[in-house]
């Protein structure tokens, strides 16, 4: 291993002494850019109370990229450019040439075949004559082109920053560039004199239609305020803002175009007037507010459907619902759509429908059509076409979770839709899968692990309740969940049985934020233990006062949970988003309130099943941010904590959990220098260093973070650059594991460390990671040999590969 460590140590030597040279000397030397200068610097100085990160979005030229100083990327690029031969390409191109056109003339051929030929020749010619002008794939995608220093781009850039001034109320700004050299490297500096920023000292508005006028004043959440700095992203979401105002309050021909901000800046003291002018609709004195009359669903049944074809139609608050041979509670129906007869037209409304009705999984489509009754009223047509009733989906692959060895998986779901004419939604789900994981008692020993349930849900498209909430809470899409199911884990140290019954109610409050809360969640768990040596080692904890082994008896797991899921995340585009996953749950309390009043049993048993008397509170937050174009920094902080209390809790002598509801770290998914869930709690170190993670290690408090950047390296190809750091924690000290307990801001030299690198391969469907992981600060040696990063001889502080599917977090 040390030999490991001294090659690892000359290689990253040689690529820091390389990353040096280019911009020195390759580039220097370059033929292919004789005479010119790399944009080594850009920056811009005098800038005040102006965001850094815009100016920087307004470079058009990126500087050469730069890490602690020198050029990684760069280097990169002329590795590739040195096996990179154009004579050899343009034979290439040459020979290709040839031999199609020997192809194409040899006989003749078909339309069809000669067509293929052709467009098959120039395919090559072309993807040749590409590599030609852009290089080999190294050069370009891995690596970074020299970036020329381009006179004309940086003219446009000073332009830009002058306008970005303006356009937030520095509008007598001055902006000068200078560009030094140093050798053949460019330094670009923005010199910026802002000047006085204007600020709004009168808001006006010049606008006819008395109506619009009353809605736009007397409407809350305008954007724009007096003694307001201007900013013309303001006023464009300001103009967004009052073009759906006016949309949700009936005016359905109205546009943006109508729109107009008129700025006034001579009125002096660098102050604004700004106006806000709602133009009058050409060929009308006012503009139209529109009212719907009939609001008709249709549920198509062929291509030809329409609101004449039926010859039954029912209406139920003033909704207009058409009848086929196929029945529908159009009750349910009515709680989905927002918008009523001789109401004003609202988009909001409109879209909200629309989705509600989408997301019940019944319709192939959903369509909502308005239609001009006459100057003043509109018709809105709903249409859709409803799912085939039953339907089986069906899974196979490769289970990659946080197992050691992949295992083979298939999952077989059956759904029938509308169950019982109330557009229930029932699912009956197969699974069964195996995989590689370690011992609990030895991570070095992999034992086969079969995981196999059976479940079945009902769903149901309201919100179950004897109250009138239920119509309520219609607006937020709510649904009902019922869940039954049975699971079995067999592994050589045990094998553990579970029958779960769930009880769930979910809404959404937006787009981006969902609720779930759990009023019923019953778990009956039986255990057996296969190995000797797994039952001995709960009995020495057992005798050394940890009660682990309570949580492998037979038992009744109960509680009640409220989770909150938060996620602006927008598939397709590259802007910064948040996760938030904050949960609360709560266990043990009716069994507990039976046991005290009905069956009097002792120990924490009802009916002779342990239960538990526990709170876990849990928070998984995340953050993404594109840095460059190819560049995406990931962070993630897990924080919880679950603690037993009442008759389950420490002064009862108890102080147990259920299995699963303990916290672990370590994995692929977590601090990935650790095995899966072997580090911990806290600085806690095995007396046999032989076994130094070896064992599963469960604790009540979990402190996660990880930092992760992603940078797409070549086609489906990306890499990753990471640092874990975290651990778990007892809530009180414990023999067997000393050292594990939480002491506040005392256990921070016991956070572990973690740091690697990765690659993945992103085919959209399924992205296949590889991680490999050194530990760098390990909390279970002495404080002074905490820092392990490279020390190899020491056989736990050797690289820890991890391969799974998907992104870590």
């Amino acid at each position: 291993m040390k030999l490991l460590y001294y090659i690892f140590t000359g290689i990253l030597a040689i690529l820091l002494l390389q990353g040096c040279k280019p911009s020195i000397s390759y580039f220097a030397t370059d033929p292919d850019y004789k005479g010119k200068y790399m944009l080594y610097v850009q920056q811009t100085k005098g800038t005040k109370h102006i965001n850094n990160s815009d100016i920087n979005a307004l470079y058009r030229q990126k500087a050469q990229y730069k890490l602690f100083g020198i050029t990684p990327y760069l280097t990169i690029h002329y590795i590739g450019k040195s096996f990179y031969d154009t004579t050899f390409i343009k034979q290439e191109i040459q020979a290709t040439k040839v031999r199609y056109d020997r192809k194409i003339t040899k006989k003749p051929h078909s339309e069809k075949r000669y067509l293929a030929l052709v467009a098959k020749r120039k395919k090559k010619i072309a993807k040749l004559e590409n590599k030609l002008i852009h290089g080999n794939w190294v050069m370009g995608s891995f690596g970074e082109y020299p970036s020329i220093l381009d006179t004309s781009v940086i003219k446009y850039t000073n332009a830009q920053i002058s306008n970005y001034l303006s356009s937030n109320g520095y509008f007598n700004n001055q902006v000068k560039y200078n560009i030094d050299t140093l050798g053949r490297k460019a330094f670009v500096t923005y010199k910026v004199n802002q000047g006085n920023q204007y600020k709004y000292s009168i808001l006006d508005y010049d606008i006819e239609d008395s109506v619009i006028l009353d809605i736009v004043k007397n409407t809350k959440g305008t954007k724009i305020y007096l003694g307001d700095a201007y900013n013309q992203s303001k006023i464009d979401l300001e103009r967004d803002r009052l073009y759906k105002l006016l949309k949700n309050r009936g005016y359905y021909e109205f546009s943006k175009a109508y729109i107009n901000f008129v700025v006034d800046s001579t009125v002096g003291n660098n102050g604004i007037k700004l106006t806000l002018e709602i133009d009058q609709p050409i060929d009308n004195t006012v503009h139209t507010r529109y009212k719907l009359n009939n609001i008709i669903y249709i549920p198509v049944t062929g291509n030809t459907d329409s609101v004449s074809t039926y010859t039954d139609t029912l209406e139920y608050h003033s909704l207009k619902f058409c009848r086929n041979k196929t029945p529908y509670n159009y009750k349910i129906l009515d709680g989905k759509i927002f918008t009523r007869h001789n109401s004003y037209f609202k988009q909001d409304s409109l879209i909200k429908t629309q989705q509600q009705l989408g997301s019940m999984d019944m319709y192939r489509f959903v369509n909502v059509n308005i239609i001009k009754r006459d100057s003043s009223t509109l018709d809105m047509l709903i249409y859709t076409n409803r799912l085939q009733k039953f339907s089986i989906s069906q899974e196979y692959g490769l289970n990659v979770v946080q197992g050691v060895i992949p295992g083979p998986f298939f999952n077989v779901n059956f759904r029938n839709r509308n169950i019982f004419g109330n557009y229930e939604i029932l699912d009956f789900n197969v699974r069964y899968a195996i995989e590689g994981q370690a011992s609990v008692l030895d991570n070095q020993n992999k034992l086969q692990t079969i995981e196999w349930g059976i479940s079945t849900s009902l769903t149901f498209p309201q919100l179950l309740s004897p109250t009138r909430i239920r119509f309520k809470a219609a607006k937020f899409n709510a649904k009902t969940r019922v869940t039954f199911g049975y699971n079995s884990t067999q592994r050589p140290e045990y094998n553990r049985y579970g029958f779960r019954s769930q009880f769930i109610y979910l809404w959404e409050t937006s787009p981006y934020s969902q609720f779930s809360f759990t009023p019923v969640d019953i778990n009956i768990i039986n255990s057996t233990i296969n190995m000797v040596e797994f039952s001995e080692y709960l009995n020495n904890l057992r005798v050394n006062g940890n009660n682990l082994y309570v949580s492998f008896l037979p038992s009744i797991v109960t509680n009640m949970n409220l989770t909150y899921t938060f996620s602006n995340n927008i598939f397709g585009k590259k802007t910064p988003s948040f996760y938030f996953r904050p949960s609360f749950e709560l266990g043990g309390l009716i069994p507990n309130m039976i046991n005290r009043n009905i069956t009097h049993e002792d120990n924490n048993r009802l009916f002779g099943l342990q239960y538990y008397q526990y709170y876990k509170l849990q928070a998984d937050f995340r953050y993404y941010r594109p840095i460059k174009e190819k560049t995406v920094l990931a962070v993630r902080l897990n924080v919880g904590l679950s603690k037993p209390f009442g008759t389950s809790g420490q002064k009862h002598g108890n102080n147990i959990l259920p299995y699963e509801k303990y916290f672990f770290t370590g994995g692929s998914n977590s601090i990935r220098a650790w095995r899966y869930r072997r580090l911990g709690p806290g600085s806690y170190a095995n007396p046999d260093e032989t076994k130094q993670y070896t064992n599963e290690e469960p604790g009540n408090i979990v402190i996660e973070t990880n930092f992760e950047f992603r940078r797409k390296l070549y086609s489906f190809i990306e890499g990753a650059y990471f640092i874990d750091a975290g651990n778990v924690w007892l809530l009180q000290e414990d023999k067997t594991r000393p050292g594990g307990e939480f002491k506040y801001f005392k256990s921070v030299p016991e956070i572990a460390i973690g740091t690697g690198a990765g690659l993945r391969l992103n085919f959209t469907f399924i992205i296949v990671r590889l991680d490999v992981a050194f530990k760098a600060w390990d909390p279970a040696n002495a404080l002074e040999d905490r820092y392990v990063l490279f020390k190899f001889e020491d056989k736990n502080n050797r690289p820890v590969y991890n391969f799974s599917l998907g992104y870590p977090f």
